[in-house]
């Protein structure tokens, strides 16, 4: 809705789709390896194993995953076609590198997968929806403190931003921890909840040029590369519990540690600030709702950036005829805006929603 009205309403409000065509899209090779990466880490659940065991057993699990992947149906077209099998032999040399990254990732940290596909419904007054989130991580301490963890794995890079967040376009994955930190306190009342963090993984096998460097020095540089993007909590000690061997920059976070210290920065937040994030997605997505029965569906695609449009990857442009260079047309821009105003905006607002919510 908030990239482009009319291509929300030509998908959601008609159901037009592309035709399907007989070959594989980069859309078909985003799902295997979703489902690749379930069953790895399903395997790693029900074997409860972490830290240096799962590190142990990664090739064991590697095998398992991709056994399991070339039994789905989904999976035949990659036996048909030269072309296609190629794509299988890239599906199955980038398999290694992503499920190697995500154990080292896992194993690397005190949290454990909690919840693979977690599916949830949302209602409230004005609107119902349903979601799935791909893998949430968590962990307990002593203390009942509770801290959960999302990750949403992609087939392109995604990056966070506090403007595209602001504008609509990145509150999926907010929105869900928001509701998944809402279901959990109804589940575990005696438990104090906090989110740790939310996380994008590029399903890919990242190029490095190599300068000479020893095998230690490219094993870290492919770890680095790999990282995921997102928001994470500032606690030093739960980032700790998520990067326990933590020294300048996180091979594993996108944090960096600096004299003992956090910097708290780009993809670090003090929890507050998150917890603000979070209020002000719920309040969005209702605004947004509203729009959506208040039939809005006008031709007004956004620009992102200099090479990003709404109407980029958008199958619809022969409906929409929308064209720039004719009059009439134009894309709106996306606003942007200082990161400490931003945060400042969302915590004043949270901090008078709480205080009302107390009767303060």
């Amino acid at each position: 809705l908030n990239r482009c009205a009319f291509s929300h309403f030509l998908r959601y409000g008609l159901h037009l789709q592309e035709r399907k065509e007989a070959e594989i899209q980069a859309f078909d090779l985003g799902k295997l390896y979703h489902k690749l990466v379930e069953s790895f880490f399903k395997k790693v659940k029900e074997e409860k194993a972490k830290g240096e065991a799962l590190s142990e057993h990664f090739q064991e699990y590697l095998n398992h995953a991709i056994a399991e992947s070339e039994q789905d149906p989904e999976f035949a077209p990659f036996l048909e076609g030269g072309r296609n099998q190629y794509f299988l032999h890239k599906f199955k040399e980038n398999a290694k590198t992503i499920l190697w990254a995500l154990e080292r990732q896992l194993s690397g940290g005190d949290f454990q997968v909690e919840a693979l596909e977690r599916d949830f419904h949302y209602e409230s007054d004005t609107l119902s929806f349903r979601g799935r989130v791909d893998r949430v991580d968590s962990y307990l301490d002593e203390e009942k403190n509770y801290y959960l963890k999302v990750l949403d794995y992609k087939s392109g890079n995604t990056d966070f931003s506090l403007d595209l967040l602001k504008a609509g376009l990145q509150i999926q994955l907010p929105l869900y921890l928001s509701i998944l930190l809402e279901e959990e306190r109804k589940r575990h009342p005696d438990y104090i909840l906090h989110p740790a963090g939310l996380l994008y993984f590029t399903m890919d096998n990242p190029s490095l040029s190599f300068k000479g460097q020893t095998e230690e020095e490219l094993f870290q540089e492919k770890l680095k590369a790999s990282r995921p993007k997102g928001l994470i909590n500032g606690d030093k000690d739960i980032i700790f519990r998520m990067d326990r061997e933590l020294r300048g920059d996180s091979l594993l976070l996108p944090v960096k540690e600096k004299n003992g210290s956090i910097e708290e920065k780009g993809s670090v937040a003090k929890e507050e600030k998150i917890l603000a994030m979070l209020s002000y997605v719920r309040e969005r997505v209702e605004e947004d709702c509203k729009r959506i029965l208040e039939g809005e569906k006008a031709i007004s695609p956004i620009r992102e950036s200099l090479d990003k449009t709404a109407c980029t990857y958008c199958p619809y442009h022969s409906i929409c005829g929308f064209d720039p260079d004719l009059p009439g047309f134009t894309y709106r821009s996306l606003e942007k805006g200082e990161e400490e105003a931003i945060w400042d905006e969302w915590v004043e607002k949270y901090q008078k929603k709480e205080q009302e919510d107390a009767g303060v």
